[in-house]
């Protein structure tokens, strides 16, 4: 999986920062990058993609209020 995120985020740098913790539905991690750190969550259910999809258009609809400060969602 190491060689998927090196490709997807286009990094030579993928380094564990943390392992966060807090959730019950995915499995998350902060990495270093060669772009600097990134939040990735993880989860191999089955409907999982339509989860992160859903997750990433309400994040895009936050940001594009302009209000308050939220992840920028790159996947």
């Amino acid at each position: 999986m190491e060689d998927k995120l090196k490709k997807e985020l286009q990094t030579n740098t993928l380094e564990v920062v943390d392992d966060i913790s807090g959730g019950c539905i995915s499995s998350s991690k902060s990495y270093l990058t060669d772009s600097g750190r990134v939040f990735i969550k993880f989860n191999k259910k089955e409907h999982a993609a339509r989860m992160f999809n859903g997750e990433m258009e309400g994040l895009l609809a936050i940001v594009n209020t302009q209000t308050i400060r939220v992840p920028k969602p790159i996947k």
